[in-house]
């Protein structure tokens, strides 16, 4: 059975019917052109990890003097003997000094140029403490292993469009 419409709104849904066949060719093209500019690009993961590092790392290359101090500690028992402090002052890759202090070991380092000296207190450098440390200023550990050749990371992504399309409604 026809449904038939009163002449006075007739308009109308040929408007809604115009505004749907603008937006389902909008869509199409849209789609269309977004489909075509997908690429696949491939990334050595030495690099990839490189860039990352140099974004987040606090003793970069283009990283600003800084001041830090840690305070490690146990906080469900603070009584226990994993606890320290770590203070470091940075001025370049070539000028700062670090100090690490737990209740039973010290340690001092002293960069200036080329040359670390060092100074330690205590009978050693207890593990759980240098792993943090370590993980505080040097957050991969061994990065020149990542420079050799490896697989490479791949990833898609979309090129922006300059010229976007716009369904006017």
């Amino acid at each position: 059975m026809i449904q038939r419409f009163p002449k006075r709104d007739l308009p109308l849904i040929m408007r809604r019917m115009r505004n749907f066949i603008f937006t389902l060719i909008g869509l199409v093209a849209f789609s269309t052109v977004s489909l075509s500019q997908l690429r696949e690009t491939s990334v050595p993961l030495g690099a990839a990890l490189d860039k990352a590092m140099e974004k987040s790392v606090l003793t970069g290359p283009r990283a600003r003097p800084f001041h830090i101090k840690v305070h490690l500690f146990e906080p469900t028992n603070p009584e226990c003997g994993y606890c320290a402090d770590i203070e470091e002052y940075w001025v370049s890759a070539n000028q700062w000094r670090r100090t690490i202090v737990s209740p039973e070991f010290k340690l001092t380092l002293v960069a200036k140029g080329e040359q670390v000296s060092e100074k330690m207190e205590g009978d050693y450098y207890p593990l759980w403490l240098k792993r943090f440390a370590k993980g505080i200023f040097e957050m991969v550990p061994y990065p020149e292993m990542w420079a050799k050749p490896m697989p490479r990371s791949h990833r898609s992504h979309f090129r922006m469009v300059a010229n976007r399309m716009r369904a006017h409604v």
